[in-house]
């Protein structure tokens, strides 16, 4: 019966967003018409946002940190992603590539200046550069650029980058990097920054508030003041939306039907490259048996995952390449889910079904368990958590949810060491599918966080790298993708859609591409807002 309620109720957001209007009249209490909520006063010059992580201004380069809605607004990078989602220059003004791609030479922009008028130089670069490369700097994202040599610095706005082998999409890994001003690029944090708004104070009862940048490189934002209000679960903020408190808000699809009767909101489906998957932790004695982790692969049903833990719409994943990417393969996009495998695996690696439905690979021993850390206050990982909980059971396995707020569930699932056996995460790969991949999967991965050593997988990886267009590519990352399902350690669940709730006072912002929802803001400077 739940079942079939909450589908009804997702069959009808989905149509409320098809339709780009209300479907229903303002509700009646009584029989008369219901008193709206009275929102916040229309200011051209004031945006507030419903922010869904924690707000901090926190290096985004360190491990353990990455960005987040606060720091969107106020760091720039070298290149950063479009609304049209293509990779786009930022800081950097001009890119010359040698004729045999070893050598990339990037113009900086001159006359850009930090929040604090400091002049930008390519000395903020070398500083943040080295600090990204210090092997005494707890950050990871030096792994994803393995094909350079070296950084030069010839003048104040040039940086050459020389490279051990053509790396066309050289581009993209560097785009992850926010470049930080000189004195501070190796510390914990720095409010200084050169994008389109700086931090007026700290945060302060729940919301943080920015300025803009009237020297911005890319143009002066039209709003003058942005509130980032921290508002982490689903359902408060589409509550925020529709009283008027916030102008803009990451929606989950079963809230939306709150949205119903309002003329004065809109919802967006923002296109976006993400996919979400459970990585396993080979560190774990079970998890190092490749038929174990075949049979939990082989019993998830991704269908059902989507349909009731992917609040924001999408749907199943079974490859670790979204359906934007040339990359994707429709071979690989079928379900695959067969219990009766699933079960005979187990069996063959020594794990017999108990008379309690669990399995034990000794009478006397423990039962076939799985640590499986949630983020508790993100409605797909809890949501998705427990459905994996159910569909475990079905072949004996027993899971245990390990349920964290934000901060723990970040250092968790990076170091999940001795304890822990899988999390649930989410992840971008909207640019290049060799630097996704390549993450994830190689040896020297920044975002293997499952311990994976394979070397057949390090050599086809490698041979990736070079593949940036479909016809040399296709094919190898097909034969890639056929080798990671059989290894399953990182199980694709679901390839999520983007939903925001947008006042209609607020113009410039319909539809983008979005790589990842906590980076959202960093187009703000583009935004506008009438009363």
């Amino acid at each position: 019966m739940i079942r079939r309620l909450r589908a009804a109720a997702l069959l009808a957001a989905a149509a409320f967003i098809a339709s780009g209007s209300a479907l229903a009249q303002v509700p009646v209490e009584g029989g008369r018409r219901a008193r709206q909520p009275q929102p916040l006063a229309a200011h051209p010059g004031l945006l507030n946002y419903a922010a869904g992580l924690p707000l901090e201004i926190r290096n985004p380069n360190l491990r353990g940190n990455g960005w987040n809605e606060a720091t969107s607004l106020i760091y720039s990078r070298l290149f950063h992603v479009s609304l049209e989602g293509a990779i786009a220059p930022d800081l950097v003004e001009r890119t010359k590539i040698s004729k045999k791609g070893l050598v990339w030479t990037l113009r900086l922009r001159k006359n850009v200046l930090w929040h604090d008028g400091r002049p930008f130089t390519s000395r903020d670069v070398r500083a943040t550069m080295e600090s990204v490369f210090d092997p005494n700097t707890p950050c990871d994202l030096d792994l994803n650029l393995p094909m350079v040599v070296s950084f030069e610095y010839p003048d104040d706005f040039t940086v050459i980058v020389r490279l051990d082998r053509p790396s066309p999409l050289l581009a993209v890994p560097l785009s992850e990097i926010a470049i930080l001003p000189a004195p501070e690029a190796g510390g914990s944090a720095a409010t200084v920054g050169t994008g389109p708004y700086r931090a007026a104070g700290t945060p302060e009862g729940g919301q943080m508030v920015f300025t803009r940048y009237e020297g911005f490189h890319l143009g002066a934002p039209a709003i003058e003041k942005i509130v980032l209000k921290e508002i982490p679960n689903d359902a408060e903020r589409a509550k925020a939306l529709v009283e008027g408190t916030v102008d803009v808000a990451p929606l989950a699809s079963w809230n939306l039907l709150t949205l119903v009767g309002r003329p004065d909101l809109r919802v967006a489906r923002m296109r976006t490259g993400a996919w979400r998957g459970m990585a396993l932790n080979l560190r774990r004695p079970a998890l190092q048996d490749r038929r174990v982790r075949q049979a939990i692969d082989l019993s998830l049903d991704r269908d059902e995952i989507a349909l009731f833990a992917l609040p924001k719409g999408g749907t199943a994943a079974y490859q670790p390449v979204p359906p934007g990417s040339w990359a994707f393969s429709e071979e690989m996009n079928q379900p695959y889910r067969d219990l009766g495998t699933a079960k005979r695996l187990l069996e063959e690696a020594g794990w017999t079904l108990g008379e309690d439905g669990l399995r034990r690979r000794m009478p006397a021993g423990g039962p076939l368990t799985l640590r499986l850390i949630v983020w508790k206050d993100e409605t797909f990982r809890r949501t998705a958590a427990g459905i994996i909980q159910k569909q475990l059971k079905e072949i004996g396995v027993q899971v245990d949810l390990v349920e964290v707020d934000n901060a723990e569930y970040e250092r968790l699932s990076s170091e999940m060491g001795e304890d822990h056996d899988a999390f649930i995460g989410g992840w971008g790969s909207l640019l290049d599918p060799w630097d996704n991949l390549f993450k994830k999967f190689h040896s020297g991965g920044s975002q293997n966080y499952m311990g994976f050593r394979n070397e057949t997988i390090d050599r086809m990886l490698d041979e990736a790298r070079l593949a940036t267009e479909p016809e040399a590519g296709k094919d190898l990352y097909l034969r890639l993708m056929r080798q990671l399902r059989e290894e399953a350690v990182l199980l694709p669940l679901v390839y999520p859609d983007y939903l925001y709730g947008i006042a209609s006072t607020v113009t410039s912002l319909s539809h983008a591409v979005v790589d990842s929802w906590y980076e959202f803001p960093r187009n703000a400077y583009l935004w506008r807002k009438d009363r």
